[in-house]
């Protein structure tokens, strides 16, 4: 057995971000380091697979991590009917970086993931030992119906799972759905290789980035929790760890019928199985181009919770400053405090740490100073912060806080709509009262989504030069759908055009401008299904648009696609104005139909 220098301070650990409900425990375990190479199990579909471009990774990101290596595997969602029932021969062990994700020229959160683990367990200064790896497998589309059933779900005869898929462990000869057994598969891969170098390991937890799919189907929904559940004991069970971590995040997507039924699930979970940790990513973004999968930053950083989460359970740094002295929050919104920050520890490494903030006033702007609490292995420290109070809205869909005294403008009888005009540019907000949602997320191959009739669309005409009269020529099309997916087409771009061609058009889409915010709440269920309607919110940066800010003159459509027997082959849809126009044939492209700003707010 290789051993290693131990020259850590032996101290006791709990981490602040316990179990959903769980109470701290009064009674700590000292934890050192040891000569074992730590292992993080990477698991579930597309979101662990990863659907981020390598192409809009920084400099930095893209660098390859030679310090923690990665074993990959899984499959494409085409290949799901063809799963092997064994894993390949040929896989081994390689530097983590880009290229892990569902092609090469893609990633999930195996990076941001990776740079945590490379300042928790670096090589020593001379090459050193090997301290951890990432085991990861995954599956675009799988679900725990058809692929990730474990041998308790299995067992239960009262659950409805596809039962012509499972396959029996050589290990545990017992059936288990066919990426359940390969996952099995290739823990033993990760251990049996180390385990020939001479080195024991050690599982130091789960991160399950999962549910998407499963939330478009009833019969996949009445199953998951119990199924999650299962799933959550049979892996602890085959690791022969009955208290390992179990990371799941929280589900992104707008598009799927029962979405917010997922998370409340996966917060029940959370709840009430121990040792089990739900990450948020309701403030991430998705990609530009569909609403399934987070884009390159926002998957950084969703590495960076899911392993600073998992890496505060068993560490052992003492705690030294916060690497940030002033932050910028929102007035009114608590929402706006980070749950996150950087921090520095005494070896010179940095973590994301979990914090709180206390002895703050957030209905006053500008800076005051606050104090921070961070409890770190068993440590309770505070620090004094500067937190920059912004007057404007916090943009994250809740239209409930920032707009008290704007005034209501009225899309049809569907939309109160909101406007805040801003030094930097203009926050909208919109509440839809529409209790038949439509969401499409499926058809990716219109490039920017841009997908008439087939979203329930806020759509904002937006004109910036000094012309009253004629032809709404300099006019930008800004749309936001139900899926959140944010679309603004150039000036003049005449929108219903054949959809195909309007990607070449879209200035989110093709990177030509930076700086919109949107987020978009929806309630209930959503394609068919009961719902109350949902929130939507937007800020429209000045600095992007080539527009006389003097000068702003703006319409309104709300693009609402309904069905009257909830089903997709009967959808219909209405447009529903603000306007000062009654003719409904292209009402964006004449400057009479539009109202000055002033008259919006």
């Amino acid at each position: 057995m290789k051993k290693r220098i131990k020259n850590a301070a032996i101290l006791s650990v709990l981490a602040l971000l316990t179990s959903c409900g769980e109470k701290p425990s009064d009674v700590c375990t000292p934890v050192s380091d040891d000569d074992k190479v730590h292992l993080i199990l990477l698991a579930g579909q597309s979101g662990a697979r990863g659907k981020a471009l390598v192409s809009d990774l920084s400099p930095q990101d893209s660098r390859e991590i030679n310090d923690i290596p990665i074993l990959a595997d899984g499959y494409r969602m085409e290949q799901l009917d063809n799963i092997s029932e064994t894993i390949s021969d040929s896989l081994h062990f390689v530097n983590s970086g880009p290229g892990f994700g569902d092609s090469s020229n893609e990633f999930g959160p195996e990076i941001g993931l990776a740079q945590v683990l490379k300042e928790r367990y670096p090589k020593s200064s001379n090459g050193g030992d090997t301290k951890a790896a990432i085991v990861k497998y995954s599956a675009c589309g799988s679900t725990f119906y058809d692929d990730w059933m474990s041998e308790s779900t299995v067992s239960d005869s009262s659950l409805t799972i596809n039962r012509e898929k499972l396959v029996v462990n050589k290990v545990t000869n017992k059936e288990t759905g066919p990426l359940t057994n390969n996952f099995y598969q290739m823990i033993d891969k990760a251990k049996d290789y180390y385990y020939g170098l001479g080195y024991d390991t050690v599982v130091d937890g789960v991160i399950f980035v999962h549910g998407e799919q499963d939330a478009k189907y009833d019969v996949n929904m009445a199953i998951y929790e119990k199924a999650l559940t299962n799933f959550i004991s049979d892996v602890r069970s085959y690791v022969g760890d009955s208290k390992l971590p179990f990371i799941i995040t929280e589900a992104l997507t707008n598009s799927a019928k029962y979405s917010n039924e997922l998370k409340e699930i996966q917060q029940r979970v959370c709840e009430t199985v121990p040792n089990t940790y739900l990450v948020e990513t309701s403030d991430l973004q998705t990609n530009t181009f569909e609403p399934w999968h987070f884009g390159a930053s926002s998957n950084i950083e969703l590495g960076k919770r899911v392993g600073s989460t998992l890496v505060a359970l068993k560490d052992n740094r003492v705690f030294l400053e916060l690497n940030e002295s002033t932050i910028d929050v929102y007035k009114d919104d608590e929402n706006s405090l980070p749950k996150y920050l950087e921090a520095s520890f005494d070896d010179g490494s940095s973590a994301y740490v979990p914090v709180t903030f206390k002895n703050y006033d957030l209905s006053k702007t500008g800076n005051q100073t606050a104090k921070v609490e961070i409890n770190y292995n068993c440590h309770h420290y505070e620090s004094d912060i500067t937190l920059n109070v912004i007057d404007a809205p916090y943009v994250d869909g809740d239209v409930t806080i920032g707009y008290s005294g704007a005034k209501s403008n009225n899309i049809g009888d569907k939309v109160d709509l909101k406007i805040l005009n801003k030094a930097d540019g203009l926050y909208i907000s919109a509440k839809v009262n529409d209790d038949d949602i439509w969401t499409d997320g499926e058809n990716w191959s219109v490039g920017d989504m841009g997908q008439m009739d087939r979203n329930d669309d806020l759509e904002i005409y937006l004109e910036g030069s000094s012309a009253t009269t004629g032809e709404a020529t300099s006019r930008y099309s800004i749309f936001l759908s139900s899926a959140n997916l944010l679309r603004v087409y150039d000036k003049g771009v005449n929108t219903t055009e054949d959809v195909s061609s309007l990607s070449a058009s879209n200035l989110i889409f093709n990177k030509e401008v930076d700086g919109f915010l949107h987020h978009v709440r929806t309630f209930g269920e959503v394609n068919g299904g009961t719902n109350t309607g949902m929130e939507m919110e937007l800020f429209i940066p000045y600095s992007a648009l080539d527009i006389d800010k003097e000068n702003i003159k703006l319409m309104f459509q709300y693009r609402d696609v309904s069905s009257n027997d909830k089903t997709t082959e009967n959808k219909e849809t209405t447009h529903l104005y603000l306007s000062k126009g009654v003719d409904e044939v292209a009402q964006e492209t004449k400057l009479e139909n539009y109202f000055t700003l002033e008259e919006l707010l």
